[in-house]
């Protein structure tokens, strides 16, 4: 347990009340100086050495973000573009789903000891988005199921951002360990993305590879 005068200090302002209180009572068993923030002013005025759990609806309903160093923002995948567009740093970690109060601490911990955020986990294109991390998928905040392989050959895709990717390249990557690689087993894989995620996702550059193709801001 960490002494009080070392004390890490977090505000924790999120909508579900049981969640936060159990989240508040976890941090403070573990020396940390926690409290709950009940309404926007009080994160406006709260300390800067504090980290902030917020919750992203009352982020995107304000001119601008409190003074806090660091801040966890809890979302749901389709707020992740609108907070960045809002302001909030890249810097900064976001929780892609609601979770346990014990999750949250743990994030939170880490976020003291300077530790990356999960937004370091994620790639997104428009309205497309990938945790690298746990390997979901989301279209439009929508989850989507992939195979490794459709996972791998999309990550590949949004990593580029437009640029087109070398068929050879996707098929060292997803094909590597010496594995048999059928005549048209890329192709495969792209049809079924795009039966997943739309027809005009991606784009066949003939003789070279595939690209993404913008698909418009998510909803």
């Amino acid at each position: 347990m960490t002494s009080s005068a070392v004390a890490p200090r977090a505000l924790i302002a999120i909508a579900d009340r049981a969640l936060a209180e159990a989240l508040v009572h976890g941090l403070q068993t573990e020396g940390w100086q926690a409290e709950l923030a009940c309404a926007w002013p009080a994160l406006e005025v709260a300390e800067a050495d504090r980290l902030c759990l917020l919750d992203a609806r009352w982020t995107l309903a304000q001119d601008s973000l409190p003074p806090a160093r660091r801040r966890l923002h809890l979302c749901i995948p389709n707020e992740l573009q609108r907070l960045l567009a809002h302001g909030v740093p890249p810097s900064d970690a976001y929780a892609l789903r609601p979770s346990t109060a014990t999750l949250l601490m743990r994030q939170l911990e880490a976020l003291h000891r300077g530790a990356l955020g999960n937004l370091a986990g994620c790639r997104w294109f428009g309205p497309l988005l990938l945790d690298i991390a746990d390997g979901g998928s989301y279209w439009h905040g929508v989850p989507v199921a992939l195979t490794g392989r459709e996972f791998e050959l999309l990550q590949m895709l949004v990593e580029a951002q437009g640029e087109v990717v070398e068929r050879e390249l996707i098929e060292q990557r997803i094909y590597r360990w010496g594995q048999e690689l059928g005549s048209n087993a890329i192709d495969v894989h792209v049809h079924a993305l795009r039966r997943k995620f739309g027809p005009d996702l991606i784009e066949t550059v003939r003789g070279c590879g595939f690209r993404l193709c913008d698909a418009g801001p998510p909803t």
